[in-house]
């Protein structure tokens, strides 16, 4: 059962969990290949910190440490303080 908040529904929970995982755009013409670091994970996403912004919309390919793989694409990506060197992106 979705767990409601305000008046938006959540589709599984969220948990807490730092994972690091290699982010690779898929757009083409993206030069964008890190390892990021989750900060939050459901079933249905995740929240991470990127040294950089990516347009919402954006592909991206998933890799982690235990040779898991799956794309996503990005749903918003915001700064984190005001020196915009990093940004929490969702997925």
């Amino acid at each position: 059962m979705p767990t409601t908040i305000g008046s938006a529904a959540r589709r599984s929970s969220r948990v807490p969990v730092n994972v690091n995982i290699l982010v690779t755009s898929l757009a083409p013409g993206a030069k964008f290949s890190e390892v990021c670091q989750t900060t939050v994970v459901s079933a249905h996403g995740c929240a991470m910190r990127s040294p950089l912004q990516l347009p919402a919309g954006a592909p991206l390919h998933f890799h982690n440490q235990d040779g898991r793989e799956t794309t996503a694409q990005v749903v918003s990506c915001q700064p984190v303080g005001s020196e915009r060197n990093t940004w929490m992106l969702a997925a």
